[in-house]
């Protein structure tokens, strides 16, 4: 069993009572070498949380608890930096210990040969790319040998293949260092991408918390269904359901599907069922029928919709090298094993 490090109990901070900005009674924890990331759209509290924890502001209510002696490092959204000084003076100003200038220089340039920044060493910030910036930017907070960091959208500005490249560079320093990751984004690819778990915040409430598998493929709600990317939403009813399965109708065609474990049937026996569209595929021998509406450019694939009983529109993924004229008709199939119910409407 991992060992506990934080504690977040009941969290509360409202900027205004009258509104929904900020979080409340938001609980979790963080466990030593995870990669948390705490996702959710615009204003749904995730740098209020990152700034409570920090220390930044003060909750209104709830606690935050530190699990044995743990060095907290934060990362904001922007920094400024000493355009006057180099990168080895503004790295030993952060080191708070009581070492002498020797002692300073030899960690500082440890942790900047971590992050590759040794040959800028002596360069001041205006003379350093964005890249190498980010870099020392996340070498202030380094050096101080955190056991959790806390980052708050800090690549942001970045280009995608550069913020790409940077993040997968440092996660896995992260991970080799033994330092536990407390961060906010708001691109889900990312967090899929690094994240040991995932916490999904809508208007300051825990919406859903649970590995990067259980939240993408068998979200407990609409809103995390929808957050994290395309999927088909369609209404049907339960026919039938046992312990492990439950029977409806798709497109007319009587089918059988996975009961999540937290599927409460209600009287009017309504069901969502969520399909992704990689569990959808173009097959001359598919049991479903419908028309190619519309087809879109994506690079590795087209985003393919099609009108399914006259009046279902679906998405699904298909061959970039196929291009099928609007109207064409095809056989589809769905891999029914992945298709994910929930009881809410």
């Amino acid at each position: 069993m991992k060992e506990n490090l934080l504690k977040i109990s009941e969290l509360t901070y409202k900027y205004d009572a009258r509104s929904v900005k900020g979080i409340d009674s938001l609980s979790f924890y963080l466990q030593k070498n995870e990669c948390v990331s705490i996702i959710g759209p615009s204003g749904s509290g995730k740098s209020t949380a990152l700034s409570v924890i920090a220390g930044l502001l003060k909750p209104q209510k709830g606690t935050v608890d530190f699990i044995g002696e743990q060095v907290l490092a934060y990362v904001p959204q922007s920094t400024e930096l000493p355009k006057d000084k180099t990168v080895l003076e503004i790295l030993k100003e952060e080191i708070t210990e009581e070492l002498d200038d020797e002692k300073r220089e030899n960690q500082a340039r440890t942790t900047l040969a971590l992050l590759n920044i040794t040959n800028e060493i002596n360069s001041k910030t205006q003379e350093i790319s964005g890249g190498q910036k980010q870099r020392l930017i996340i070498a202030k907070a380094l050096v101080k040998n955190p056991t959790i960091i806390l980052l708050d959208e800090p690549f942001g500005h970045l280009d995608e293949k550069l913020r790409f490249d940077l993040m997968n560079e440092l996660f896995e320093l992260f991970k080799s260092s033994g330092i536990s990751v407390l961060w906010v984004t708001h691109e889900t690819s990312e967090a899929l991408a690094f994240s040991t778990r995932l916490l999904v915040l809508n208007h300051g409430k825990l919406m859903q918390e649970g590995t990067c598998t259980d939240v993408y493929e068998r979200p407990k709600n609409l809103f995390t269904a929808q957050f994290m990317g395309r999927t088909n939403t369609l209404i049907t009813k339960v026919l039938d359901i046992t312990d492990e399965v439950i029977s409806t109708k798709l497109f007319s065609r009587d089918i059988t599907i996975p009961k999540p474990s937290n599927f409460h049937l209600k009287d009017h026996k309504d069901l969502i069922l969520l399909i992704k569209p990689e569990i959808i595929k173009i097959e001359e021998d598919g049991r479903f029928k419908g028309k190619v509406q519309k087809q879109i450019y994506q690079g590795a694939h087209f985003l393919t919709q099609l009108e399914v009983a006259g009046e279902q529109k679906l998405w699904l993924y298909t061959d970039k090298k196929t291009k099928y004229p609007f109207g064409k008709k095809v056989n589809f199939s769905i891999d029914l094993s992945m298709i994910h119910a929930l009881d809410e409407l």
